[in-house]
């Protein structure tokens, strides 16, 4: 017993300084986005919504569960009971499935950077149909959830799903769908980007032949020549920005894969094995269930290490706009020594790409 109380102190703790941590990064994202004219657009409206999920996910789940633990039965009724693990459940599906969405538009921005951009209604109307699938999903949950001998328990006699039935659909909802999607998506995106690198390559080798040969000819070719640099930089800064891109890519599915599997297959193995019994259960269902609050906390992580603007942006909400203008406009000047002629423009319980005039891809944000 001892030593039990000593893990549940040890992981209420983990748990709370998780919420915190999570409660700040994802915080930060939304007031960026709403601080930073150069984030408030359509694509960023949708990593907003996915960070307003993320955030309200554990702080709908943590100080329920420790309050749950320490008193050791369900002091909020039987209507909490309905709403809280069913709203935290949905909270999760809905990050999910808006990840996915952002990945979609990122792809469909990075390789057609000339067809219309996502506007604002159409974001609008992604996060409602988004929230509206979650809403869908989680209201079987929540008729099941009832309290029972004063803890708040799932009763699934009077549901037209078993639980079992149910369990499935979660999964395939809230992680497996939303993984092939990725996957699939991210992994033809890294094609298209390593093409593209292949030809940037190839065209550098052209303008250093062009070069050579630009020294022994005319006064015109040696003008030519004289604009060539700053063409090569050009195109090794794009080439740096496709591999960083890729990264982010390799990235995102996969701490989505692996942080959100293991409460899932908990779950899983719980409802299959008939809530079979197996060594240190109450440890490893804690451990599955900090795994999907790091998910939450992972994309403000990212968010700050791979983009520029969002990095910025926190540096700026962090220090009251003093080191984040300072950061701008040091960035600012390094690139305007460029030639403005090739300068770019621009319980159960993502990357912005803007295409430019002349169809280059610029790396923003990522999920």
């Amino acid at each position: 017993m001892p030593e039990s109380r000593n893990v549940f102190v040890g992981m209420t703790c983990a748990n709370v300084m998780l919420l915190i941590l999570n409660t700040v990064g994802n915080v930060l994202v939304i007031q960026a986005i709403v601080k930073t004219q150069r984030l408030r657009n359509a694509s960023n409206f949708l990593v907003a919504n996915l960070a307003l999920c993320d955030l309200l996910s554990p702080l709908l789940n943590i100080p329920f569960d420790i309050s749950v633990e320490l008193s050791h039965a369900w002091p909020y009724g039987p209507v909490v009971c309905r709403i809280i693990w069913p709203v935290a459940t949905m909270m999760t599906t809905s990050s999910a499935l808006i990840l996915v969405a952002i990945s979609i538009d990122r792809s469909r921005a990075l390789r057609h950077p000339f067809v219309i951009k996502l506007t604002i209604c159409q974001s609008v109307g992604i996060v409602v149909l988004i929230h509206s699938i979650s809403l869908l999903v989680i209201l079987p949950f929540s008729v099941a959830s009832v309290v029972i001998d004063g803890e708040c328990e799932e009763d699934w006699s009077g549901s037209i799903f078993t639980s079992r039935q149910y369990t499935l659909i979660i999964f395939h909802v809230q992680y497996l769908i939303p993984f092939i999607v990725l996957a699939f998506v991210y992994g033809c995106a890294a094609h298209y980007l390593r093409r593209s690198t292949l030809s940037l390559i190839k065209l550098e080798e052209c303008t250093d032949s062009s070069v050579e040969q630009s020294e022994r000819n005319t006064l015109r070719r040696r003008r030519s020549h004289a604009k060539s640099p700053t063409r090569q930089r050009s195109l090794t800064l794009r080439r740096e920005q496709n591999t960083r891109v890729m990264k982010m890519f390799a990235v995102v599915v996969t701490v989505f894969a692996l942080l959100m599997l293991p409460n899932n297959v908990r779950w899983l193995v719980d409802v299959f094995g008939s809530n079979t019994q197996y060594p240190h259960k109450d440890l490893i269902s804690l451990l599955c269930a900090m795994c999907t609050y790091l998910n939450c906390f992972a994309n403000p992580i990212i968010y700050g290490t791979f983009s520029k603007d969002y990095k910025v942006s926190f540096l700026r909400v962090l220090t009251f706009g003093r080191y984040g203008n300072s950061f701008h406009v040091a960035s600012h000047a390094k690139s305007s020594r460029v030639p403005s002629g090739v300068r770019p423009r621009a319980k159960r319980s993502l990357y912005n790409f803007r295409g430019d005039g002349n169809g280059e891809e610029v790396v923003g944000t990522m999920v």
